[in-house]
């Protein structure tokens, strides 16, 4: 087994829509790499898409089999272990769903002396009353038990891992499992007569789209300019319709594949993300966020989650606490009454998402991660 260059087979949905699949190409770069995925994936609020096995010459994919919930395993007797042989098996979902299990038995079976890795992208964990939440959390603490290594999306994540499940600290490495391609996400000439704050992606409440409606409405109230751009879909989708239609500054549009989110932020001045605390959610990835500081625009987002591990230089956005309306107000005046801060801060954004997450860096992150895991301890 190479500890230089290892084969590394990925089970994932979350590089379905094409322009994410770029994210495994990237990596593919660096050591060889196998993605199994399910043939039709509707790509989070987006389309529903097909992906092609070995259209790439990386991609495999099976038949998804539904079990019950959002739970499901794949109609694949190896899940291509056997003929990949691959000296790593990373499965991209937690150690409580089916297809995780059925991955971890198949490898068992399949590969025996292979590295058996993890994703865990949930910084919350809830403790549901009675069985039902005593057998997750069974299921989970096997789950990590049944793992060589633990990938961390945050190390809020890693925090979780090890402080509800025991897990040794060693056995976790902390790297994002999301990219940008900053030569889509860039800077553009904007030149709005109001200034125009957006958010782009899933429009529920754990988001704070609502608390972000309120908060440009108290700051229009003022006589500024601004526009407030909402992009996605979700369960507030006729909510918010339904308030732009007495809201002049407001507008929301349909949700649209991520290529074409670049030409969305392309028009904005602000991104805002005021994402909620709540008991079984902070903010996992941030991804739009990423995309946005990318393109140059400045964040105002809220201490929730991974945004605090992003804006932790303190000049690449403002970053206030989570579930306050008041303090949103206030964050987002700031941003639309300096223009030269804006920029500035923008830049500094522009300069974090090169340095941090473009797919380039993203991808050696993730290749030293995985040669580390056949190098170290099992």
């Amino acid at each position: 087994m190479s500890a230089r260059r290892p084969r590394v087979l990925i089970i994932s949905h979350a590089y379905s829509e094409p322009m994410l699949r770029e994210q495994i190409l990237r990596l593919n770069e660096h050591l060889p790499v196998r993605l199994v995925a399910p043939r039709r994936w509707r790509a989070l609020v987006f389309d529903d898409f097909e992906v092609v096995g070995d259209a790439d010459g990386v991609t495999c994919t099976f038949e998804r089999v539904g079990l019950f919930g959002a739970q499901y395993v794949l109609r694949s007797a190896t899940l291509d272990i056997r003929s990949w042989k691959p000296d790593i098996v990373h499965v991209d979902y937690d150690p409580w769903s089916a297809i995780f299990w059925q991955a971890r038995v198949l490898t068992w079976l399949l590969a025996p002396r292979c590295t058996l890795a993890v994703t865990t992208k949930k910084n919350t964990f809830r403790r549901y009353p009675g069985l039902r939440g005593r057998l997750k959390y069974q299921v989970a603490r096997l789950g990590f038990r049944a793992c060589d290594f633990i990938v961390a999306a945050s190390e809020m994540a890693r925090s979780m891992v090890c402080e509800t499940f025991a897990v040794d600290p060693a056995r976790i490495a902390v790297t994002t499992h999301v990219g940008v391609d900053s030569s889509v996400f860039r800077p553009v000439e904007r030149a709005n007569r109001a200034v125009v704050i957006g958010y782009c992606g899933r429009l529920s409440e754990h988001k704070g789209v609502l608390d972000l409606v309120d908060a440009v409405d108290r700051v229009a109230a003022t006589g500024r300019e601004v526009e407030l751009h909402l992009l996605g879909a979700g369960p507030l989708s006729q909510t918010l319709q339904e308030l732009a239609a007495s809201r002049p500054w407001l507008r929301v549009l349909d949700a649209v594949p991520v290529d074409e989110v670049a030409d969305f932020l392309g028009q904005l001045d602000v991104y805002a993300l005021p994402a909620r605390i709540l008991e079984d959610h902070q903010e996992h990835d941030a991804h739009a966020m990423l995309q946005a500081m990318s393109v140059g625009l400045p964040v105002v987002a809220t201490r929730s989650g991974i945004i605090p591990e992003i804006l932790s230089d303190g000049v690449s956005g403002w970053i206030i606490p989570a579930n306050s309306t008041d303090e949103l107000v206030a964050g987002l005046t700031t941003a639309v009454d300096d223009r030269v801060l804006r920029r500035e801060i923008g830049r500094a954004a522009r300069e974090v998402a090169m340095r941090r997450f473009d797919l380039g860096t993203v991808a050696r992150s993730r290749s030293e991660v995985y040669a580390g895991m056949v190098a170290g301890p099992r």
